[in-house]
Formats: C-alpha cells, sequence, structure tokens
C-alpha cells in the first residue's frame, strides 16, 4: 500500500542548465548545472495514488514533491538520483549481468565530457568506424550482431508520436489532453524523473502509452565509461519495473548520442534503440534555450510541408515542460490535418508486445488506426517495491540465462513473470504485412512482423521495415 507523508520532502528536479554539445540540438534539455525544488507542504487531502495525483489541476501542487515510502525504501538499492549512475557495491546481481557481457563489448573507448563537450575529439568521419550518431547520423551498426536503429514508420503520411524526459510534474492537463483525444504516445522515461515523480510515471501506464527508457540521468553515453553506460540502461530499467511493473524492451538515447559500444550493451539488455527522423527543437526554446516560439513553431511547419509519399516519421517532441506539451497541443489539430494517422511507436512498428512481462497487449497498426487505441491488460493498481528483474535479449537468449545467474531481486528468487516470445506483434501494416514469423515457442504468428525463433542463439527481426539479426 502507497503512503505518502504530508510534508513534501525536496526533489532533485534536474532542470538542466545550459552548456556546449556538438550535437546539443538533438534530443533533449543541456545537462549540467541543476535545482533543486522548495521544500513546501502539500495540503491534507495529498495524494496517494496516481488518479488522485492525475485530479490536482493547479501545476505548483503537481510539482511538489511528496514522500512515498516504498520509494523511499528501494533508494539505497539504486545509484543516486541525477548523477551518472554506477553499480551500487551491495548489487552483486547487476555486477554480475554487467561482468557477464563485458568481454563482447567493442573497443571503443569514450569520448568527451558527460555534458556532450567534443570539442577535443578526433574521430574519423569518413569510414565512421563506430557508427557514431552525434558526427554522422549513423544508425545502421558497423559491429556484428547489433540490431539497426529504428528511426522512422513504415507507413506513409503516419506520425510516429514521442515525447522525451517524462514524466514531467506538470502532464496532469497534457495527458488529460491525450486522453481526450483518444491519442497515445511512446513515453521516454528518465529513470531519475520515475524515482522523483513515480504517481506520475504510472499514469503513463495506466493511461495507455508505451513506456521505454531515457536512460538514469540523460547524460552524453558515448562519454560514459562501459559500467556507467550498463548502469544508465539498467538502473531506469529497473526503477520502471519497481514502481509501474514491467521490463521495458526499447530506449532512447538522450540528445540521440550513441554508438556500437553503447548499442551492444543496450543490446545485452534486451533494449532496441529508437531514434528518430525528424525534431521539433521544442526543448530548446528561450529561455532555457536558444531558440524563440517562433523557430520551434516553424520547426513544427517544416515537418508538415515534407511529408514523404513512401513512409511515415518518428518525430522527436519533449515531455520537458509546460511550453513543449502546450505547443504540442496547439499544433495537434494541423498535424491531423497533414497526417493521416498520428500513432504510438507500437502501431507505428506493429509491435503488440512491448515488455517482457506479456500481459499487456497493444493494438497493431491496423487496429489501432481502426480506433481501438487502449491496449488491453493495462495496469490500474500498482504495487511498488524491489521486483525480480532479469534484463532480456528480445528473442534470444538473455545474459542472464547464457550465465546461470539468479533472477535479480531484493527479495527471492521468485519468478520475474518474463516469456520467450516474439518482440513485435501482429501485422496490420501494408509495408510488413509479408514479413511472418513466429514466436520464441513453437507457436507460430502468422502475421507477426518481429522477431522469429532462434535457432542455435541467433534471432532475426523487422523494425520500421528493416530486417536484422541478433546473436544471443
Amino acid at each position: 500500500m502507497l503512503s505518502i507523508n504530508k510534508v513534501a520532502i525536496g526533489a532533485s528536479i534536474a532542470l538542466f542548465a545550459s552548456s556546449v554539445a556538438a550535437h546539443a540540438g538533438h534530443g533533449g534539455p543541456k545537462p549540467g548545472g541543476s535545482k533543486t525544488m522548495n521544500v513546501h507542504k502539500r495540503a491534507s487531502n495529498t495524494a496517494s495514488n496516481y488518479q488522485a495525483e492525475a485530479s490536482i489541476t493547479s501545476t505548483a501542487e503537481e510539482c511538489t514533491a511528496y514522500y512515498i515510502e516504498e520509494v523511499n525504501a528501494l533508494a539505497s538499492a539504486y545509484p543516486t538520483i541525477w548523477t551518472i549512475a554506477s553499480i551500487p557495491t551491495a548489487d552483486t546481481y547487476a555486477s554480475s549481468v554487467f561482468n557477464a557481457m563485458s568481454s563482447g563489448i567493442p573497443n571503443i573507448a569514450p569520448r568527451g565530457t558527460s555534458n556532450g563537450d567534443f570539442s577535443g575529439v578526433t574521430y574519423d568521419t569518413s569510414t565512421d568506424p563506430d557508427c557514431w550518431w552525434t558526427q554522422t547520423g549513423c544508425t545502421k551498426p558497423k559491429a556484428a550482431g547489433i540490431p539497426d536503429d529504428v528511426i522512422t514508420c513504415p507507413e506513409a503520411k503516419t506520425w510516429g508520436l514521442s515525447f522525451d524526459d517524462g514524466p514531467n510534474c506538470t502532464h496532469n492537463a497534457f495527458y488529460d489532453f491525450l486522453q481526450t483525444n483518444n491519442q497515445k504516445a511512446t513515453m521516454c522515461y528518465i529513470g531519475s524523473n520515475v524515482m522523483d515523480w513515480p504517481l506520475q510515471a504510472q499514469r503513463g501506464i495506466a493511461d495507455g502509452h508505451h513506456i521505454i527508457g531515457h536512460t538514469w540521468s540523460h547524460m552524453y553515453m558515448t562519454s560514459l565509461t562501459n559500467e556507467e553506460v550498463f548502469a544508465e540502461l539498467y538502473y531506469s530499467s529497473k526503477a520502471i519495473k519497481d514502481i509501474m511493473g514491467i521490463s521495458v524492451e526499447a530506449w532512447r538515447p538522450p540528445y540521440g548520442d550513441v554508438d556500437d559500444r553503447v548499442r551492444y550493451i543496450a543490446t545485452q539488455l534486451g533494449l532496441k534503440t529508437i531514434l528518430w527522423d525528424n525534431d521539433t527543437d521544442d526543448w530548446e526554446v528561450e529561455p532555457a534555450g536558444d531558440l524563440t516560439q517562433a523557430q520551434v513553431e516553424a520547426n513544427y511547419q517544416d515537418i508538415l510541408g515534407n511529408v514523404s509519399s513512401s513512409h511515415g516519421t518518428i518525430v522527436l517532441t519533449h515531455e520537458i515542460n509546460e511550453y513543449t506539451m502546450e505547443l504540442f497541443m496547439t499544433e495537434y489539430s494541423k498535424i491531423q490535418g497533414v497526417y493521416s494517422h498520428i500513432v504510438p511507436l507500437t502501431a507505428c512498428m506493429n509491435w503488440t508486445d512491448p515488455y517482457q512481462e506479456g500481459d499487456i497487449t497493444y493494438p497493431n497498426f491496423e487496429d489501432y488506426v481502426a480506433g481501438t487505441t487502449m491496449p488491453s491488460g493495462s495496469p490500474t493498481t500498482f504495487t511498488i517495491s524491489s521486483a525480480s528483474y532479469s534484463p532480456y535479449q528480445g528473442g534470444g537468449s538473455s545474459v542472464v540465462a547464457a550465465e546461470g545467474l539468479a533472477t535479480g531481486a531484493a527479495s527471492s528468487a521468485s519468478s520475474s513473470g518474463s516469456k520467450a516470445k516474439s518482440s513485435s506483434g501482429s501485422s496490420g501494416s501494408a509495408a510488413s504485412a509479408s514479413s511472418g514469423s513466429s514466436d520464441a515457442s513453437s507457436t507460430s504468428k502468422s502475421s507477426a512482423s518481429g522477431l522469429t525463433k532462434p535457432l542455435a542463439g541467433i534471432a532475426a527481426a523487422v523494425f520500421g521495415g528493416v530486417a536484422f539479426v541478433i546473436f544471443a
């Protein structure tokens, strides 16, 4: 049972300050300094669950910090929020998972600084040996066994809707708007935000949105050590599991900063790398950023004015503050007037089972555009606890299975409810209807567009119309 003290505690909220960044115009707030919220008292009728939190209409009250005993009990097993993650000494399970994958990590050295200063870095962009997106925009890895990044929707005139940097404490009006319009999106949640605002995070999955990870502390990932990359991905995923009850199978790199070393570690944790092919730069509006409101609005208009007849698009937008959310709400009717479909990335990719547990099923493209937008099995109640969490390599063997490691949990070796399955669901898409596959059991999915049954540790996959192979 959740309990919240009437006296709120200060939550360290990252309101990132400006810093020099080589590719800072892509993907989120600039890291660097932070501000800590003032300590306030909440009203006596303080929220005790996500529904009560969702009913708050005052943004000041929404962003008044609150304290949940169960979250506090988890804190010692996690890195400090809003700091670069590392594996806590006591977490021997996470250490064993990291050690099991370490020998296969590509030999690529960290580059630059965590706030995106790559000014002293020399890199051969002509050969791009490491598929470093920040410097070349590369999305097709050079290293073997790593799937291509997902960057677009295969269906023409389809807007793949995704929002980075949530859950934001002020998102009630925005989520209400999405709910009113029967609109679902892919929400890319930062682990530290999930720990800071657990009730807001729970609303995201309860409302039927698709949740993926966005790292623990939102730093430039290619600047980090192997252990830090692992910890940023592992603990953001585990926070989502402990607080929301789902094991995500995808992530988005902050700023798009990814190379084959980072991709390999993500793949070993069962996380597909999702980028974008259109960027609103909404987060960069003044005064926090360098763009005027008119410039950001013009970015939306550029996307609306350049619609491809051959495929759709995945658009980068943000839940980072009230402005970015309000701007999307303003632009929504304009998007509807140009794009035939506005869909979460689950529908965009015909990915009906995007979590390890398999008890939540999302509508495929055909069903979503026909009006079935709510996934079946979305939770309405939550238990916050140190859940059994096993990193999972979709469609193939997990690191845990390969090494015979015990399931990671603070409590016991209870089952995590994981499944061997296809990582993509039934296809209603003309672009992918021919990509039949079967799941990791012997049961055939005749219309699936996704991972096939692994054969000798190999799994084939199709995402965004692109085929790739995963080596387990």
